[in-house]
């Protein structure tokens, strides 16, 4: 998990951006907490205090790395480059691109230079033959054998009772609308 929250390789979708912003906001509650109980209102040496500052920066670069990995992420499975988290610093824009972009655009559906879908546990490739993506995993045909073999199994129990109700009742079969 840490290395989720501390590494710029790989990507992220928006949930797990989220869940590392969400991270962040609790490290600065707990922060604050720690804060609020070394503050002495009586006592002004308290606030400038060593441990009182160590507490603080450590509280804060945490917070600050996790933000700035999983903004890499989450730019990476744009797409993007992971440079693209210094747009941050554009005055009165770049905090909301940021928000919008990392927060509620998707990702790329497919691999792209930064590696697989997150989450996905499958490798996409473009399929020229098919013009399309299609699934090189052994899951995923198994998936389709699957779904195709059902599909035969139903088709033929639907034939299998519209032969016996015309057979049973010795008229041709016609749909019956209304009626499963």
């Amino acid at each position: 998990m840490f290395a989720g929250l501390f590494g710029f390789s790989g990507r992220i979708g928006r949930g797990g951006w989220w869940f590392a912003q969400l991270i962040g906001l609790l490290i600065i509650g707990i922060i604050i907490a720690a804060a609020m109980a070394l503050i002495d209102p009586n006592d002004p040496e308290v606030n400038s205090s060593p441990l009182f500052l160590i507490i603080l920066a450590v509280g804060i670069l945490a917070m600050c790395v996790i933000n700035i990995c999983s903004t890499v992420k989450r730019y990476h499975d744009r797409g993007k480059s992971g440079f693209w988290f210094f747009i941050t610093f554009v005055p009165f824009i770049g905090g909301i691109w940021q928000f919008i972009e990392c927060g509620m655009l998707p990702g790329d559906d497919h691999n792209n230079d930064y590696g697989t879908p997150p989450g996905s546990g499958r490798d996409l490739d473009v399929a020229p033959s098919s013009g399309g993506y299609a699934a090189s995993s052994s899951l995923s045909k198994l998936d389709d054998n699957y779904l195709a073999d059902y599909a035969r199994k139903i088709a033929l129990d639907q034939a299998a009772q519209q032969s016996a109700s015309s057979a049973s009742f010795g008229q041709s079969a016609r749909p019956v609308f209304g009626k499963r």
